[in-house]
């Protein structure tokens, strides 16, 4: 199931930096990238995409990246603060507002992503809607890289 052409799924979460942040309306207007991660380990996945992402486009308003951590159990909910506090030290303030963490069950949404494998990394393109035009996982390859950036710049000059 291609999920490239649907809306990025309603979901809720709290920022590293404390505001409730619902998307994909925080994305409205800006091509976004969303990474998206249920395992501590999919880190280095997830930073294989946003870090080209955010090199090439860091500083230009039109564009944005967020990082969704998911973390799905009832149990994480009770201790959520010292998860986000350990979070918080080892992320650069900067980026607080732009982590999400998610704490609940995320069927629904595992489902609207076609995500299966919860041990890998999902990072998501959205156009200025909320559309998701690319997808990909795991850990970023080069041409991979190569052609998610090339999208990105398609849709900011579709302006």
């Amino acid at each position: 199931m291609s999920i490239v052409g649907s809306m990025f799924p309603k979901m809720q979460g709290r920022s590293l930096a404390g505001s409730d942040v619902a998307f994909p309306d925080a994305a409205l207007g800006r091509i976004a990238l969303i990474s998206v991660a249920f395992e501590r380990h999919a880190q280095g996945m997830l930073d294989s995409w946003s870090e080209p992402f955010v090199q090439k486009f860091g500083g230009d308003e039109a564009y944005v990246a967020y990082e969704l951590p998911i973390i799905d159990a009832f149990w994480p909910r009770l201790i959520s603060f010292s998860i986000d506090a350990g979070m918080r030290s080892g992320i650069p303030r900067e980026r607080h507002p732009y982590v999400v963490t998610y704490y609940g069950d995320s069927t629904d949404l595992r489902q609207a992503l076609g995500i299966s494998d919860r041990s890998l990394g999902y990072a998501y393109l959205l156009d200025r809607h909320g559309v998701i035009r690319w997808a990909g996982n795991g850990y970023a390859t080069a041409s991979r890289i190569d052609e998610m950036i090339g999208i990105a710049e398609e849709l900011g000059r579709a302006a």
